[in-house]
């Protein structure tokens, strides 16, 4: 069974770039096997051996372009059935006017269409509206904009799936300005100012020149032949502006990244905008990015918090984005670190796991479910919910059916939810026999109970269980279980074909309990930026992220500030639990002043609160290793904390924070103290901090080693076909 993917040409674009990128990355994971047809004799060297390369078959019908020939719809015709093709997924509007030929003498055949532009649901061409409507089964939009368009133009068989870019072939760079120094600006676009706007740049740098602001710009996009004409133009346009010295156009360049590197602004003011994929490069890369206030691009840039939206159209807008911008590093900065979360939404990875389910869809093929995951719901608040969202971005859920078994809310919906969850998993276990994993993560206590009935029903179907221990009070559980009750934990424990826990004092302690359990350690993952961003505090902001109640300790800080009065710091406190009495104890304490009391925090906003932070305290009573401790080492943090349960293994008193005694006021206030009044401290602290959770916490290095467990419970000919990629002979 194939997929027919269908260009027109194979020149340097976004489409075409885009078309690579996800067929790279369909053949890590995807058990689908593909096809390409280029229909023009448009081909870029540079892409051409990018595509031959990737072990799959390729055929070029070197067409020129606009014939209409019959035999290249025999060729097509060909391949579907030499390949026994089920499906064409069709990139531009020429490769849906073909593969809609094929499917008037093939009925089965299902067709898909990504539409990657605006302005393509042309209303005045009737037949190709038809053809968007009655014969594509399902078109792409790869915008809330895009979509939107096509609904307005009849067009209902629309969904939307996100563009997205291999995040890895652009990794963040710590990019800064000097003033008086040139500062240079990019734009990546086609040369095509109708839509992209680059003359609207052009007159921006003028204004820039004028104003002494030392701009250069790099204009780098391909010059198609019916843009020649426009190019010219162009060269006119910076004659007349006076700007030959300040502008350079590159125009066939396939690798975009080390220009990228190279530059301190992206911009982009497009007229109109189907998404701008080269967007999503400039922010991971780490520029801060200009774009036009329309379509795609304002789904992608928040303005003034990852990036900056101008008035489209507007000339003298851009221009004071561009001043506010060079004038502003530091702010400009925050928004670069805000896009370099927010980009993680659009890596390759999600974009290709979208598709592989449109697939499955149209051809009614169910995907084969290697493992079952049981967690807690990801919209819980915690770090059970992170862990599976960082399971879900980086891949490890490719071949994985997750099923949510606990919700915060009632307890009549907590029940219901379960029982749902439980008849949920049966129903997999008996109709689906490809399932050779499940992989429980679990707290404690009614966690533990509802993945024990879970672990006995998978047991009785033979299948590899994994237990992933995330509660640091299991010992205090199991130590108040009656002796049945702890007899039966031990069975279960020692039954698991793994137990991973995060921590070796925790591995001693669960071995203590369960001596024939085979137990692993792995820690905690987190996201390590490629940079730490250097802090230059005037006061010290100590940070809490947790749970408010007495295991976390957030009364003990309450305590050790009051005795510390007057104070030359600030504490914020972020997280859910007992926030009115948190709040009343503080202003009894008399320091509203100082500790600020705030609400739980999404993790998109958490970043930005690490930025601005300098110490992570939390001094908890019962830990296992907190996923607020390794994200806050991660962003360069001094931490305060507790010798319990595995955050020594994370913390080393006196290198990269201070461990004072669970409930010792007098220790957590020195500490404080310490830190408090010594900003080079902390500095050496926080590189302390990066430095290790570069070398222990790396999501990438973390995962790998779930992997690893995968592979050593798979069987031998499971293991084969996840990685076999089978190779068929392709014409070029």
């Amino acid at each position: 069974m194939s997929i027919l993917h269908l260009i027109s040409s194979l020149e340097v674009g976004g489409q075409e770039k885009m078309l690579i990128t996800q067929l790279k990355e369909h053949l890590k994971h995807s058990h689908f096997q593909f096809v390409v047809v280029v229909m023009n004799s448009k081909v870029n060297p540079v892409l051409h051996d990018e595509l031959i390369n990737l072990d799959m078959p390729v055929y070029f019908f070197n067409r020129p372009q606009s014939h209409l020939h019959p035999k290249y719809l025999i060729q097509l015709l060909k391949i579907i059935f030499r390949h026994r093709v089920q499906l064409i997924h069709s990139h531009d509007k020429g490769s849906t006017f073909w593969s809609s030929l094929c499917k008037l003498f093939l009925p089965t055949l299902k067709l898909a269409y990504t539409i990657h532009n605006r302005n393509i649901m042309n209303q005045k061409n009737k037949l190709r509206l038809l053809i968007y409507r009655y014969i594509i089964n399902t078109n792409i939009a790869i915008s809330k904009e895009v979509k939107k368009e096509a609904l307005d133009s009849g067009v209902k068989n629309v969904i939307m799936i996100h563009n997205g870019t291999a995040l890895d072939e652009f990794p963040f760079q710590n990019i800064t300005w000097q003033p008086n120094q040139p500062f240079k600006i990019i734009n990546v676009a086609r040369i095509d100012p109708d839509q992209k706007g680059q003359d609207i740049l052009l007159h921006a740098l003028k204004l820039c020149k004028e104003a002494g602001i030392p701009v250069q710009c790099q204009f780098v996009g391909r010059i198609a032949q019916e843009n020649e004409m426009d190019f010219l133009k162009l060269q006119a346009l910076i004659q007349t502006l006076d700007l030959h010295d300040n502008v350079e156009f590159i125009t066939d360049c396939t690798h975009v990244y080390p220009l990228l590197c190279k530059s301190h602004l992206f911009v982009l003011p497009s007229r109109y905008e189907g998404f701008g994929n080269v967007i999503i490069e400039a922010m991971s890369t780490g520029l801060p990015v200009i774009v036009s206030n329309i379509d795609g691009p304002k789904e992608l840039i928040q303005h003034h918090v990852n990036g900056y939206q101008l008035e489209a159209l507007n000339p003298a807008d851009l221009y004071k984005k561009i001043k506010y911008v060079y004038f502003n590093q530091e702010k400009a900065m925050s928004c670069v670190a805000q896009a370099r979360e927010d980009v993680l939404n659009y890596d390759i990875s999600i974009n290709a796991s979208r598709y592989s389910d449109l697939y499955r869809s149209l051809l009614r093929q169910k995907p084969d479910y290697l493992k079952i995951m049981i967690s807690s719901d990801v919209r819980n608040k915690g770090g059970m919910s992170t862990l599976v969202k960082l399971f879900q971005q980086y891949g490890l859920m490719d071949d994985t059916l997750y099923l949510n078994s606990h919700r915060d809310g009632s307890t009549v919906m907590k029940i219901g939810l379960f029982l749902k969850c439980m008849f949920g998993f049966l129903r997999c276990l008996l109709t689906m026999p490809s399932v050779q994993i499940v992989y429980l993560i679990v707290s404690e206590r009614g966690s533990f109970v509802r993945k024990s009935i879970l672990f006995i029903m998978a047991k009785a179907f033979r299948k590899k269980v994994i237990l992933h221990m995330q509660g640091p009070e299991f010992i205090v559980f199991y130590n108040d279980l009656p002796k049945p009750l702890q007899k039966l934990s031990t069975y279960i424990l020692n039954h698991m074909d793994f137990v991973i826990v995060l921590s070796s004092q925790w591995k001693a302690d669960i071995q203590a309990l369960a001596p024939h359990a085979k137990i692993k350690v792995i820690y905690n993952p987190c996201v390590v930026p490629p940079v730490l961003l250097p802090k230059t505090p005037d006061t010290v902001r100590f940070l809490f992220l947790g749970r408010f109640g007495r295991r976390k300790g957030v009364y003990d800080i309450i305590k050790a500030v009051k005795k510390l009065k007057p104070v030359h710091f600030t504490i914020d406190l972020y997280g859910d639990g007992e926030i009115e009495k948190v709040r009343q104890q503080i202003k009894l304490a008399g320091l509203s002043d100082t500790i600020f009391v705030h609400d739980w925090i999404s993790d998109t906003e958490k970043t930005a609160v690490f930025e601005k932070s300098d110490v992570f305290i939390l001094p908890s009573y019962h830990e296992g290793l907190p996923l607020a401790i390794v994200e806050a080492m991660a962003h360069g943090l001094a931490i305060i904390s507790t010798p319990v349960g595995g955050i020594p293994e994370a913390v080393f008193h006196g290198i990269n924070g201070y461990l004072v005694s669970p409930g010792n006021i007098e220790q957590l206030g020195e500490a404080i103290v310490a830190l408090a009044n010594s900003k080079e401290r902390v500095r050496q602290m926080g590189e302390e901090s990066y430095r290790i959770a570069a070398e222990k916490f790396e999501v990438h290095a973390i995962l790998d080693q779930v992997r690893q467990l995968y592979n050593e419970l798979l069987p031998s000919d499971t293991k084969k076909r996840q990685v076999e990629n089978l190779q068929l002979e392709g014409v070029t």
